[in-house]
């Protein structure tokens, strides 16, 4: 028996509320300074949750008492990152666009991938005023008759309608979770920590490859008010390493999807 905390929808999200509420969907809450993360050619990652810690009733592994997760994920679910913000740094809303999954699409027509840099480059023209330029790392940003716009990794993790959610609680829709057992298989190398300790193998990181350290830091299910579907399986489940978490270090963290 592993000690789990469920997660529901409680209701829309309230976009004039304080920033930092644990909620799924919508864009990040992030501190002053902090870009909105993108990936290596220069898309922004999609916010799939945030959860302020402080909301938990306890605490199954070794995590700060306070302060923001924010969960993203990128391009065919790769390049999951978490995102830890302090409790005591000021966070700034970052509002979703309402064209988000049209500039994804317009966006994703000009790009093509170029195997020797191993990230998007332009290959198309932009349609409705969409450029491009590229920043001092080769990264690409995107602008509309020059502003500006968010061009996410994905058209199709964006919620349709971003919910609170709420711990220990039962209601209709999908029930996430955060620690205990997750996935199809609770033991062997398909296991949730039997992947993120093969990942930790093939990144180099020799100090975090046993499976014992790894923990079920959050498992997103589709379906409910929110409306992802995640490519029609099941779960995004993102693994964390207690050997980082109880430094408060989320860099490290590993996402895979789940089909059930």
């Amino acid at each position: 028996m592993m000690p789990a905390i469920y997660l529901t929808e409680a209701g829309a999200d309230d976009l004039r509320a304080p920033a930092g509420r644990t909620r799924i969907g919508g864009g990040p809450d992030l501190p002053q300074g902090v870009e909105w993360p993108r990936d290596a050619s220069g898309l922004h990652l999609n916010l799939l949750a945030q959860i302020d810690l402080a909301d938990l009733p306890s605490h199954e592994a070794p995590l700060p008492e306070r302060g923001l997760l924010s969960f993203f994920i990128g391009t065919e679910f790769a390049d999951g990152r978490v995102l830890y913000s302090p409790a005591d740094v000021a966070l700034t809303r970052h509002a979703l666009p309402d064209d988000a999954a049209e500039v994804s699409r317009a966006v994703a027509a000009m790009l093509g991938w170029d195997a020797t840099l191993g990230r998007m480059v332009v290959e198309r023209p932009g349609a409705d005023g969409l450029t491009a330029e590229p920043d001092p790392d080769g990264r690409l940003r995107f602008f509309r008759d020059g502003a500006p716009v968010i061009a996410l990794a994905s058209e199709y993790e964006i919620a349709a309608k971003p919910q609170r959610l709420r711990a220990l609680a039962t209601g209709d829709g999908p029930q996430h979770q955060m620690f205990g057992q997750a996935g199809t298989e609770a033991d062997g190398p398909r296991s949730p920590v039997g992947r993120a300790a093969k990942h930790a193998i093939a990144q180099g990181w020799t100090d975090l490859v046993d499976p014992a350290d790894w923990f079920v830091l959050l498992a997103l299910r589709s379906g409910g008010e929110a409306g992802f579907e995640f490519n029609d399986h099941d779960t995004v489940i993102y693994l964390a390493n207690a050997r980082d978490t109880a430094k408060g270090d989320f860099t490290r963290a590993f996402a895979y999807i789940d089909q059930g």
